[in-house]
């Protein structure tokens, strides 16, 4: 056999045994629908005074010193400061000299590093020296590497003629 717990009691008014999904407002009452205040008019929430006054429809509270009609708003925009062109040439040719052509790029890249650092030395307010040193960086990279590869290139040659030489 199954039991069955019996219901709690209920207060006499209480209706939810008719309408079991009748609203519920635990926290506090709300007026009826239609018998809410008009817009504009509610009690600002708790004791916090209301945001601002608002102005009347149609007027903007003022922003400031405004230019006249038509003419042009004056805008200040940051000034960017110059960059070296050597220096751009050097983090270019650094960069060829790693894809392309290392000998001579990696020569005009360092060269172009050079000149770059020099003109940033005697010109104040010039950028560049962050790319004019990357540029350096890579061109010796370039030609260090091109070192590698020709001594690989000489020392294998040089073993497989050995090796043709005495019948390996």
């Amino acid at each position: 056999m199954t039991h069955v717990p019996p219901d709690p009691p209920r207060a006499p008014h209480d209706d939810t045994a008719t309408q079991p999904y009748a609203a519920q407002q635990p926290h506090g009452t709300q007026p009826p629908f239609g018998d809410q205040p008009p817009y504009g008019t509610q009690p600002p929430y708790g004791d916090q005074p209301p945001y601002g006054a608002q102005p009347p429809y149609g007027e903007q509270p003022p922003y400031g010193d405004q230019p006249p009609y038509g003419a042009q708003p004056q805008y200040v925009y940051p000034v960017a400061r110059p960059t070296s062109s050597n220096a751009t040439v050097a983090l270019v040719m650094g960069i060829l000299g790693l894809a392309l052509c290392p000998v001579l790029c990696s020569i005009l890249a360092i060269y172009f590093a050079g000149q770059a650092n020099a003109e940033i030395a005697r010109t104040p307010g010039l950028e560049g020296a962050a790319m004019a040193k990357a540029g350096k960086i890579l061109g010796i990279i370039g030609l260090v590497l091109t070192v590698v590869l020709v001594l690989v290139y000489v020392i294998g040659f040089a073993v497989l003629y050995a090796a043709d030489e005495y019948g390996y």
